[in-house]
């Protein structure tokens, strides 16, 4: 390891670390930014050098499939607990359980090679989030409080709040990460029928978001709303969709909130389909955080759990099952072989 400076022709010093990896290979590290790398990069282009994309070069350096999946997915992890799960990848925890599920088979153990694929591919359908954050649209009627409950969310004022219907024209998202777990929120306009053009258009865009929403937080105004709906806030939300030209939602990607709390007496009481929440006063953000945490990763995941990870995974694992449930193992082993290359 060594350390001084990197000189150009321009006589511009730029310091740097510089390690031998091996005897084939340097690293060189330089400070943050766009200004010095580019500059030392200049530099090795004058030099003659060629530029390989690093994920080209580390999938020439490295023949485990698996492990150049989970070294790329890795780059795009956003959170600490995305890059840890990824990181189990990476040292084998798939690939062991993959292994295990090959010996099953190999032992004609089709019972018990099915219940360890569909722990598998269960576990996928959060794995698949790690790189792809999962879609959280805040959506309602006008006038609930979205736009402040979508800032209150964030911590910082991304929507503009007035009390005029139809002030979200278009849907705004911001990049975050939702009790350790990285989300895409949304803010869609408000859903009714709109005489305005650019508002109709606003309120179309919004139902395209919450058909492909992996989550939809469907916002209602407490002040509007009579004692037994109270009760049974998620029958009202179904409703409130419907009728405003969208399309039912499934109890698993719907979370019902009540806003507007501090203008009631007495708060409602929160229950499972329901989060009594002010996004004037703060409270019961938190409480909403961790509801919408708990909904992006249902299951706890466990340090060195074997989670797929990427579609071409989850593909061959589906083959997988499918061939183990008609006792073809072999058939199955192939596809497993496939996955681990």
């Amino acid at each position: 390891v060594l350390f001084g400076n990197w000189t150009d022709p321009s006589d511009r010093a730029e310091e740097v670390v510089l390690v031998r990896c091996d005897e084939s290979s340097l690293e060189v590290q330089c400070h943050g930014g766009v200004a010095a790398p580019q500059r030392i990069l200049e530099a090795f282009g004058q030099s003659g050098c060629q530029f390989v994309d690093w994920s080209d070069w580390r999938s020439a350096s490295n023949d485990d499939l698996l492990r150049q999946e989970a070294a790329g997915a890795l780059a795009l992890a956003r959170t600490h607990q995305s890059a840890a799960i990824l990181l189990d990848q990476y040292n084998g925890a798939l690939r062991a359980a993959v292994a295990a599920i090959c010996a099953e088979l190999a032992a004609e153990r089709a019972p018990s090679a099915i219940e360890m694929l569909s722990e598998l591919l269960a576990a996928g359908q959060f794995g698949l989030r790690l790189t792809r954050p999962p879609q959280v649209v805040v959506a309602g009627l006008p006038n609930v409080g979205k736009s402040s409950l979508f800032n209150a969310l964030l911590g910082y004022q991304r929507a503009i709040v007035y009390d005029e219907p139809g002030t979200t024209r278009d849907v705004l998202s911001a990049e975050t990460a939702i009790d350790g777990w990285p989300a895409t929120l949304l803010d869609a306009a408000g859903i009714r029928e709109a005489a305005d053009p650019v508002e109709a258009s606003g309120v179309q865009l919004a139902q395209r978001q919450l058909s492909q929403a992996d989550l939809v937080v469907w916002v209602l105004d407490a002040t509007a709303l009579d004692a037994d709906a109270l009760t049974s806030p998620a029958r009202l939300a179904q409703q409130h969709a419907a009728c405003a030209g969208g399309d039912c939602l499934a109890d698993e990607s719907l979370l019902v909130v009540v806003n507007k709390i501090d203008l009631l007496d007495q708060a409602p009481a929160g229950t499972p389909w329901m989060a009594p929440t002010s996004a004037v006063t703060g409270d019961g953000v938190a409480e909403l955080l961790a509801a919408i945490g708990a909904r992006l990763a249902p299951d706890s995941v466990s340090p060195g759990r074997a989670t797929p990870f990427t579609p071409r995974q989850m593909e061959l694992l589906e083959h997988a099952y499918q061939a183990a449930q008609s006792d073809q193992c072999e058939r199955a082993a192939v596809a497993l072989q496939r996955l681990i290359g």
